[in-house]
């Protein structure tokens, strides 16, 4: 049984009309596209970048 995710009528219409519109085989596509973007976007909080940013921030002289 796949997992169920609630989300009111009008979202859903409007989400599955451009998934639709944008070439995706269906709105469950849509949907796992979008989530993998953000969460490769946002990285979870990795340790090694935020002390990578802190870096380069300080090599910027944008904090001490």
């Amino acid at each position: 049984m796949a997992p169920k995710l609630k989300i009111s009528d009008d979202l859903l219409k409007r989400a599955d009309d451009f998934a639709a519109s944008a070439g995706y085989a269906s709105i469950s596509e849509f949907v796992s596209h979008l989530i993998e973007r953000e969460l490769a976007g946002s990285g979870g909080a990795n340790p090694d970048d935020e002390a990578e940013a802190r870096r380069r921030l300080q090599g910027l002289g944008y904090i001490d």
